[in-house]
């Protein structure tokens, strides 16, 4: 890959790859080391890349294993605030606060498959070559999901009211 490449996919790609390192990492030095590392990665691929989508898919797929790697050291556990979150990401407004605290406190492998879908746009099946599950794994994840989201913002919601 030439240096004009490595730039136009930094410009392309590195705002979606932040966002799922952020969420991944939790916090924003360990996302930025992250996407910093697949950029080194792909500068240093051997890999033709067919097009774009198989560049992006590539990229995210890297990513996401780098985020796993990393969440194993048990001294990077460390979880990022509402508020560091909202400015990084700029995905929760104020009244969403709840829902992406809810979103956040998911199991990994919930939490990654609502991010994907909600988040970052990619469909049951794209998630399902990311994170190399079949699509209807993916769909019964986001099923599940969606049911202790339900139950958690339930419990939030009935504890506001007067």
């Amino acid at each position: 890959m030439d240096r004009a490449q490595l730039i136009a996919a930094i410009q392309n790609h590195q705002q979606a790859l932040f966002a799922i390192a952020f969420q991944y990492c939790g916090n924003r030095q360990d996302a930025e080391d992250v996407v910093q590392d697949v950029f080194l990665k792909l500068f240093k691929a051997d890999e033709a890349f067919h097009s774009e989508e198989h560049l992006r898919y590539w990229l995210v797929r890297v990513t996401i294993n780098r985020c796993k790697d990393l969440l194993r050291n048990p001294f990077r556990r460390l979880r990022a605030g509402f508020e560091e979150a909202e400015a990084v990401l700029s995905a929760p407004q104020e009244h969403d606060t709840e829902v992406f605290d809810a979103v956040m406190a998911l199991p990994l492998k919930y939490r990654e498959v609502v991010m994907l879908y909600y988040f970052q746009g990619y469909s049951a099946p794209q998630i399902g070559m990311l994170l190399h599950r079949k699509s209807s794994t993916v769909q019964t994840q986001l099923m599940r999901a969606r049911g202790l989201l339900k139950e958690k913002l339930k419990e939030v919601w009935n504890d506001d009211t007067p």
